[in-house]
């Protein structure tokens, strides 16, 4: 639903771009036991497109080749103690110390995209347990509870992701009308406020709600009392993993850092297509090619690192990632057990009863079944292995796989075969 609804936006924001483009930046998956010749092969969503498409490396080529053929003419030589003569021992000075500045920025780069993949997807499971906690404590008395403060999460986190570009667009708007996920109303208190604080004023009438609802629990008997600062801790949860996207968004490495690096990989370009271009040999000619391609390809990986929240094809999938979430909640929030949506009956209350009576104890044989002999795990395991998976809590089989895809308190064991 939520990407059909975004088909038709039009607009210019990181997340009307995600959703309106053809592919929904897609993760990238590859075997790092390829072949070298076939990795090589490869052009789509790699450094070449980046490089190749930028202006700067065939000018920097030309030059060469302008030089080069200088060269060859005899209206340039390349003597010793002559004022146009560079000696490599001068050159490999400027080389170490661009590359040490290039690998330290794109390191740099890779470390806070790791921190905003970790924190953007933690932000997204927090929800769950929020929607797992609210309906199993509070439903029983207030669905309806359950249900806004819900809604009232999920509006949060698309407004959070749409007020990454600063503002959030009446497109957008509209569209999170049509989803349901705000009302025309709330949409008119909301644009009173600065586009900074309408995300965590949804999760400030979340926890209204959810305090709302633990009241009515309470009364009725269904939930504890001292359970509301739980309910309320998942919120605040999902507030810090907000409160710190933004603030790696909006603290990047210094532009004064970023602007040295960009004068010593043009400086150093510039003195390989002089130095490089040695008459007589077109050998130097292909490895100035791939020296400078491996350069400029380095800054192009950091600058993709840079802004993972863009709309380029190596970002982080939003879309994708929201539309299962949107799945995922939805799938929490209204789905029952098989027998729960007819417990009202006495039918179906006997046959809960049946149920609960015949769940009997765990068939102690299941420790040693081999899960993963039909998968790939098993061929990577030394030979005369066995695997057995031991449980040390069943429940988090059937109900503990988180965001993450986590299975908690779950052991992997390698036996030796003549001891399992």
């Amino acid at each position: 639903v939520f990407r059909r609804a975004f088909k038709h936006v039009v607009g210019q924001s990181r997340l009307q771009l995600a959703m309106t483009s053809k592919i929904l930046a897609p993760d990238v998956y590859y075997d790092p036991q390829a072949s070298y010749i076939w990795v090589l092969s490869r052009y789509r969503l790699t450094v070449l497109e980046g490089v190749f498409h930028r202006g700067t490396f065939w000018v920097f080529l030309l030059i060469h080749l302008l030089v080069k053929f200088a060269f060859i003419s005899g209206w340039v030589s390349k003597v010793e103690g002559e004022v146009l003569y560079v000696s490599w021992s001068a050159l490999s000075v400027m080389s170490t110390l661009t590359t040490f500045f290039e690998v330290f920025y794109t390191t740099q780069c890779w470390g806070r995209c790791t921190k905003l993949y970790h924190l953007t997807r933690d932000m997204l499971g927090e929800t769950y347990d929020f929607v797992m906690e609210m309906r199993l404590l509070i439903g029983v008395s207030s669905q309806a509870h359950v249900r806004l403060s819900s809604r009232y999460v999920m509006a949060s986190i698309f407004v959070f992701f749409c007020e990454l570009d600063d503002e959030v667009s009446d497109a957008e708007w509209d569209q999170m009308i049509r989803l349901g996920l705000i009302k025309s109303d709330e949409l008119e208190h909301l644009t009173a406020f600065s586009s900074t604080d309408r995300s965590v004023l949804l999760l400030n009438w979340a926890g209204s709600v959810v305090c709302s609802g633990h009241d009515l629990a309470t009364d009725a008997g269904t939930c504890p009392p001292n359970l509301r600062k739980g309910l309320l801790a998942a919120l605040m949860k999902v507030r810090t993993k907000m409160q710190r996207v933004k603030d790696l968004v909006g603290f990047p490495l210094p532009f004064e850092y970023f602007h040295l690096l960009n004068i010593m990989v043009v400086m150093n370009c510039a003195m390989w297509a002089y130095n490089f271009a040695q008459p007589g040999s077109w050998v130097m000619t292909v490895c100035y090619f791939f020296a400078s391609l491996v350069f400029m390809g380095m800054m192009e990986v950091a600058s993709s690192l840079s802004d993972p929240f863009g709309n380029d094809e190596m970002d982080f999938p939003i879309a994708s990632w929201l539309s299962s979430w949107l799945r995922d909640v939805r799938t929490l929030l209204e789905d029952e057990l098989p027998t729960a949506a007819a417990r009202q009956s006495e039918e179906a209350a006997a046959r809960w009863e049946a149920l609960i009576a015949e769940e009997g104890q765990l068939d102690k044989d299941m420790m040693s079944i081999d899960i993963f002999a039909d998968s790939g795990f098993v061929d990577s395991l030394p030979r005369g292995t066995t695997t057995s998976m031991v449980m040390a809590g069943f429940p988090s089989i059937w109900g503990g796989a988180a965001a993450g895809g986590r299975v908690s308190r779950s052991l992997i064991l390698i036996e030796e075969e003549d001891e399992s």
